[in-house]
């Protein structure tokens, strides 16, 4: 096999593209239509325990899956190999109780901060934000990330709910973000200590449900992922410039 990129994802080397396009926390076989609409058909697919790298013209698509957990790996990996020049990560989020945007649109990060999560118990709680500066006005949001699918939502607010004892209550009703999702405060924060200077960077999230709904997650993913992956591509489209 070809060199690869580290022992986590394993991926071959060459199978990295200038330009990246992360879907972190979906299913595959949910995103392949809107991917290959908008990025063409796959020439080169590759999988290792959660990771799925796909070249496709241009661009390498990477499915990994939910959290701290998966992200930090594939960024520190990403890093190493020295190849990638643009990171986008695009995928769903749900909408906190103070949301500010619309459900059906799709919004770049312009601000995450991450609650509940690995960076916010290693004090890296601040605000987060992107090292990319678009070409044109696109709809902006903010989001809090945390490490708790089920824990940072209405529900863990009954003191019925196995989590009610922690801090999730308090730093969820605190929560003053549109957005909540897993990865978009790790992402920013990582790629900024990662990756060379010269990287680029950014998020754009689609609500698919409100926080702690999940149930209406399954049915708006599709539609969401294809709002994201069209701003995606307007980004890729047009050089940025470094924020």
């Amino acid at each position: 096999m070809a060199q690869s990129i580290g022992p986590n994802t394993n991926a071959p080397a060459g199978i990295i593209s200038d330009d990246c396009v992360l879907i972190a926390g979906e299913d595959p076989s949910m995103a392949e239509d809107a991917v290959a609409h908008c990025f063409g058909s796959c020439s080169w697919r590759y999988a290792f325990r959660s990771y799925v790298f796909e070249r496709r013209e241009g661009v390498t698509t990477i499915y990994c899956g939910m959290g701290t957990g998966c992200i930090e790996p594939l960024l520190w990996e990403l890093a190493e190999s020295r190849r990638v020049r643009r990171l986008i990560l695009a995928g769903t989020a749900g909408t906190m109780h103070r949301c500010r945007v619309a459900p059906d649109g799709a919004y770049v990060i312009d601000a995450a901060r991450a609650a509940a999560a690995g960076l916010h118990a290693i004090g890296l709680g601040r605000v987060h934000r992107p090292r990319w500066n678009p070409h044109a006005a696109f709809p902006t949001a903010t989001a809090v990330s945390t490490d708790f699918y089920y824990g940072f939502g209405h529900r863990v607010l009954d003191a019925s709910h196995p989590l009610h004892a922690t801090d999730l209550p308090r730093l969820f009703s605190e929560a003053d973000e549109d957005l909540v999702d897993m990865e978009v405060a790790c992402f920013y924060a990582l790629c900024r200590r990662f990756m060379p200077e010269e990287v680029q960077f950014v998020a754009i999230k689609a609500p698919a449900n409100p926080a702690g709904q999940g149930e209406s997650q399954l049915a708006n993913t599709p539609a969401a992922l294809e709002r994201c992956l069209r701003i995606a591509v307007d980004l890729l489209s047009h050089p940025a410039r470094l924020s």
